[in-house]
């Protein structure tokens, strides 16, 4: 078999198409020594994978897959030595009285520092994560790594990625986790509309990619590395929300599964994502994540069978069968009451009890190993889909907020904008009589300085755009004529007419209530974080 060979009796390291060669028995060992600490395999030391062929990377995907569940299946323990159980209970009989030889290992500082590289590389990817986010459509869960630390343990227990991060020594793993997953939504995107979605998301994974790899990575054979990230981005898991991917069926399949979550809000998907708003955009990363907590619901009632018979297994009494030595004892004082039991004969039984018992949970743990990864993130699903739906009400909030920033005329009603356009015309209109007047007087002889002025409208704010219009058509040295009672009357329709329009964009609308609500909601949230 063509596998490096060990050096000073470490395990020797396999090509992908090493992997392919070996019995399900080596195989299993080389996943054994793959496991993680917080779960799953990380099986990067062996090199190819991705310049595989992809019959052969589909072959491999398979045989990994089967290995390991019979490794997550085989749940049958150990068989239990009776003697050589004596003898440890014997040597410990004088010993000190805890329970360290039961203790599962604890996570230590070691252990985390043997398997992290330098932290300043992690904390480089962690801000190239939070740009990938800002600049793709995503939105950080929060504003930096230093304000971690000023969160409330209630906060933490809120937003996703927050409550369990993935710590490397000092960096936690938010943002890479977080872009990792606003990747897998951008191809899911991609796969759901079938060829109307085009190349999107391949030019944009490849090229952030490459930064991440930069950094730990030569990038001289940066051509092949890309062709390498192609490959990747077309094998990534494909998610299908329906079987024949087209947009009208998409759209209609998110429809409905967001209406079983009780999200009925209207809205239209494109066929490029890019042409999308950020609202809508998030609608659909809300349907993306009800897929994920949907399909891990469905799946947890394949092991729910199994935790509940771990359980009764757990409670059932395990009775451990005694020696000859320690049964014979046994039989002698069964009669006698406890405080008459010898102190070396109640130790015995003590530890005996406590031996069943340590291995009843350890059968326990190791049984709903799955069922209980299941059951946890099923947990972060639901924190998650809860924050995004927080976020689209953000969203909303603050398109409102830009609304309100905008021009005003744009905010106003159709009715209101055609009675200011007619009234600025009338305006314009009234001012260019005035001024053919005051030629006229003038060239009558008439002293237009001595004409007493027309009485001007009282309304200080929409008043300004008939005096601004008649200014730019007067002279600096023309004043308005005195007009007729007819012209005055009409002056003071428009007058009316304009403070009633603007009491009408004054008054509190339930549109502008429900702007208003969302936009102190948002202020809170920004305070909260």
């Amino acid at each position: 078999m063509p596998a490096t060979s060990s050096v000073g009796g470490e395990a020797p390291t396999y090509t992908a198409e090493d992997l392919l060669s070996l019995d399900d028995g080596q195989l299993v060992e080389f996943l054994k020594r793959c496991s993680c600490p917080t779960g799953g395999y990380d099986i990067s030391s062996a090199s190819g994978f991705f310049t595989m062929l992809e019959s052969r990377r589909n072959e491999l995907c398979k045989r990994l897959t089967t290995v390991v569940d019979q490794i997550e299946n085989a749940n049958t323990p150990a068989p239990l030595d009776i003697d050589t159980l004596m003898e440890r209970l014997a040597s410990v009989a004088d010993g000190p009285n805890d329970l360290r030889e039961y203790k599962l290992p604890e996570w230590s500082e070691d252990l985390e520092s043997t398997m992290s590289p330098s932290t300043p590389k992690f904390e480089e990817l962690e801000l190239m994560c939070l740009e990938e986010l800002l600049q793709h459509g995503g939105r950080p869960v929060i504003r930096d790594i230093a304000s971690l630390t000023s969160l409330t343990e209630k906060e933490r227990k809120r937003l996703p990625w927050v409550h369990d991060p993935l710590f490397t020594e000092e960096v936690p793993r938010i943002f890479s986790r977080q872009a990792d997953r606003w990747w897998d939504f951008m191809k899911w995107q991609a796969d759901n509309r079938g060829p109307e979605a085009g190349d999107y998301g391949v030019s944009a994974y490849v090229a952030t990619h490459l930064r991440r790899f930069s950094l730990s990575t030569d990038m001289s054979q940066s051509s092949e590395l890309e062709d390498s990230l192609r490959r990747m981005w077309e094998v990534k898991m494909k998610r299908l929300e329906f079987p024949d991917p087209s947009l009208p069926a998409y759209q209609e399949a998110v429809k409905k599964r967001l209406a079983s979550h009780h999200f009925t809000q209207e809205f239209r998907l494109e066929a490029d994502p890019r042409k999308q708003d950020a609202w809508t955009t998030w609608v659909e990363y809300l349907n993306f994540e009800y897929w994920e907590t949907d399909r891990l619901t469905a799946s947890l009632g394949a092991t729910e069978r199994g935790y509940h018979d771990a359980w009764d297994n757990f409670r059932r009494i395990d009775t451990p069968q005694p020696s000859a030595n320690f049964g014979a004892r046994q039989e002698f004082y069964k009669d006698a009451p406890p405080e008459d039991l010898p102190l070396e004969f109640q130790l015995e039984q003590t530890r005996r009890s406590l031996e069943a018992l340590q291995r009843r949970t350890d059968t326990f743990i190791r049984d709903t190993a799955r069922h209980r990864r299941k059951e946890e993130a099923i947990h972060h699903q639901l924190i998650l889909t809860r924050w995004i739906r927080e976020q689209l009400r953000v969203i909303k909030a603050e398109t409102a907020q830009q609304g309100t920033t905008g021009d005003p005329d744009q905010r106003k009603s159709p009715a209101c904008k055609k009675r200011k356009n007619e009234n600025q015309e009338a305006s314009v209109e009234e001012g260019g009589r005035s001024v053919k007047r005051s030629k006229q007087d003038s060239d009558s002889g008439q002293d237009p300085v001595q004409q007493p002025a027309r009485e001007r409208p009282e309304d200080s704010i929409k008043a300004a755009t008939f005096k601004g219009s008649a200014r730019q058509l007067l002279s600096p040295r023309q004043t308005a004529h005195p007009q007729t009672n007819a012209n005055s009357a009409s002056h003071k329709r428009q007058s009316s007419s304009r403070r009633s329009c603007t009491a009408a964009m004054a008054s509190s609308s339930p549109i502008r209530r429900r702007s208003q609500r969302l936009q102190a909601q948002l202020q809170e949230q920004l305070q909260e974080r």
